[in-house]
């Protein structure tokens, strides 16, 4: 019988061939896991706040805030250097350090060579800690040496600054700035200008909160060219966006997009052409990518209409992570920087323009190569449900603290020990055939644990990995002999010393779940197993395979109506009644079948 199916789906493969056009889309080649490089780590201390400028002469050179903790008395600016386009990077050295907080530094090159490094410095000394203002150090010898600082004088206070110096064609600077009017609650957003090369800076112009009830904090400025500059305000909610038709003596009411993002960053990717469009890169906190302030990135075009997908760079699933900067290498490519405070480096990615304009936003919850479901972006669509007693919710535990891809102990599900034990389950949107199972429990601590998986919620069984009296620092993973479709999972916590901890939690399906070669699979060892019947499961078989062509061609909306076909044939009741397949077969077949449907939708 296996031979007769391998002809009979030859000769419909052959025949649906000859009818449809081959099509593969492009997928994006960015990598949401590890950077393509470290740029600096923090040792000791750590590092975050890098900004990245290209030289004329080739030279990258990223400066970043050099700290102890995320606010210290002992931060300075250093700064690091590669001459390979990114790929290796010196030592740092160290470029601002005064008796204040100097933090937040921004990186340009402008024109005639000089080198503008800006940051802030604060004193912590004061309670509360205030910015003391801006200050800018000059290079004239391409960052081998630095002058002393020079306050950026101002008519606010607390002024602010995390975003690059912008050179007009006129040869004016501008530099986006953030601080506070006598009087006023709210941190405002403006501009201020200088027409000899950053030596002193005056003509501020304020961009107008036109609600005055959040603060307007870091903004981001791109130069379009022809007067058209764009700025990107995040505050307290959503970010702001406006523009200047007058190379920034006016600015257009700040409209509200829907991004929930910190310090923007904006590289115009054709520079000189006023249509050009332009790379916006941010910290995410909307928890639709990932936990914590995820990379994230889009192409719009110079209106700030998007042309592309939101694209996630990089996710250290970190409260402390992002704030990205890019610059355009001679090549053509992108190249990123990121701080992960959580790891203690600046990390850097390359990518391209096809990566975000040929980027297709995932249509289903696992990953194709490795079968993992991505339980957070689940979750945050809520399409998962948790049910625990681990509630315990000081600094970061939650309980969605065991799936937010951060393994430490801190970044966990918690309950305080009270001899009881403690449970965490989680009901997804549908069932999956789960085949390998991952867990960290209390990391650096023996605990006990079970953890169990039900189609139902209600039947559990026996457990399907049990953990007695182990110390997991990382992953442990259970390989199961069979994949298990079950739509609910559970975790109970038996024994703990101390408080009971689940740091992380992670279920994987084989990598070929939703495929029409998953359920050819299944139809044959269903068969083998006397639970299909032999002539209904090469009619099955037969079905399948027209599908697979379908889906290989693209014809996804096709392919889509041939598997609804398929769930009402294996579900009618004349089926089961004369038992051409058994309960258990229809029942797994529909749920491969459903997630084939989501798939390709």
């Amino acid at each position: 019988m296996k031979i007769n199916k391998t002809v009979r789906a030859a000769s419909v493969l052959l025949f649906l061939s000859l009818l449809l056009v081959s099509f593969q889309p492009v997928k994006a080649d960015i990598e949401s896991g590890q950077p393509d490089v470290i740029v600096a780590e923090g040792g000791t201390r750590n590092t975050y706040f890098p900004d990245v400028e290209k030289l004329q002469n080739g030279d990258l050179i990223v400066v970043y805030y050099d700290s102890l903790a995320h606010s210290s008395p002992s931060g300075r600016i250093s700064m690091v250097r590669s001459m390979d386009d990114g790929l290796t990077w010196s030592a740092p050295v160290t470029v601002a350090d005064s008796v204040y907080d100097d933090r937040d530094p921004s990186i340009m090159q402008t024109s005639d060579g000089t080198l503008l490094l800006s940051y802030f410095s604060t004193d912590l000394s004061q309670t509360p800690s205030q910015p003391v203002g801006t200050f800018i150090v000059r290079s004239n010898d391409g960052g081998l040496t630095w002058s002393s600082p020079v306050k950026v004088q101002s008519q606010f206070h607390s002024v602010a600054n995390t975003s690059k110096i912008v050179e007009l064609d006129s040869g004016d600077l501008l530099i986006p700035l953030y601080g506070k009017k006598t009087g006023h609650y709210w941190w405002k957003a403006f501009v201020s200008r200088s027409t000899d090369g950053g030596v002193s800076w005056s003509n501020e112009v304020e961009i107008q909160n036109p609600a005055n009830a959040s603060n307007f904090v870091e903004p981001a400025l791109a130069d379009l060219g022809n007067g058209h500059l764009m700025v990107m305000i995040r505050t307290g909610a959503l970010s702001q966006e406006a523009h200047s038709y007058d190379n920034g003596l006016t600015w257009t009411t700040p409209v509200q997009t829907d991004l929930e993002a910190h310090a923007s960053n904006l590289l115009v990717l054709d520079p000189g052409n006023p249509n050009s469009n332009i790379l916006h890169m941010w910290g995410d906190y909307s928890d639709q990518f990932a936990f914590g302030r995820p990379v994230v990135g889009q192409i719009v075009q110079a209106d700030g209409t998007p042309v592309s997908e939101r694209v996630m760079m990089y996710a250290g699933h970190c409260n402390d992570e992002s704030y990205p900067s890019s610059i355009r290498l001679d090549d053509g490519r992108i190249f990123t920087v990121y701080y992960d405070a959580c790891a203690k480096h600046v990390g850097g990615t390359f990518s391209t323009v096809n990566d975000f304009m040929d980027y297709e936003a995932p249509t289903t919850y696992w990953d194709s190569a490795t079968g993992k479901l991505d339980l957070w972006r689940m979750y945050a669509n809520g399409n998962l449900q948790i049910t625990t007693d681990m509630n315990y919710t000081p600094s970061y535990y939650e309980p969605h603290g065991a799936i937010d891809g951060n393994p430490s102990y801190t970044y966990s599900a918690a309950k305080v020990q009270t001899g009881e034990g403690a449970y965490w389950s989680i009901e997804m949107d549908q069932s999956y055939p789960i085949s390998k199972i991952g867990v960290v429990l209390k990391p650096g601590y023996e605990e006990t644990a079970n953890i169990y998986l039900s189609a139902d919620g209600v039947s559990w069984g026996s457990p399907v990995a049990a953990f007695d009296y182990v110390i997991t620092n990382e992953m442990e993973y259970v390989v199961l002999n069979q994949p298990v479709y079950a739509k609910y999972a559970k975790v109970e916590i038996v024994e703990s010393r101390g408080t009971d901890i689940l740091a992380e939690f992670s279920l994987f399906v084989p990598a070929d779940t939703g495929t029409a070669g998953a359920m050819l699979d299944q139809i044959e060892q269903y068969e083998q197993a006397g639970q299909i019947n032999a002539v209904f499961a090469d009619q099955l078989t037969y079905r399948l395979t027209t599908i697979q062509q379908l889906v290989s061609q693209n014809a996804n909306t096709d392919a889509a109506a041939y598997l609804q076909d398929f769930l009402q044939t294996i579900n009618a009741p004349s089926v089961l009644g004369q038992q051409l397949l058994s309960e258990m077969a229809s029942t797994t077949l529909s749920a491969e079948a459903n997630l084939f449907i989501r798939l390709i939708s």
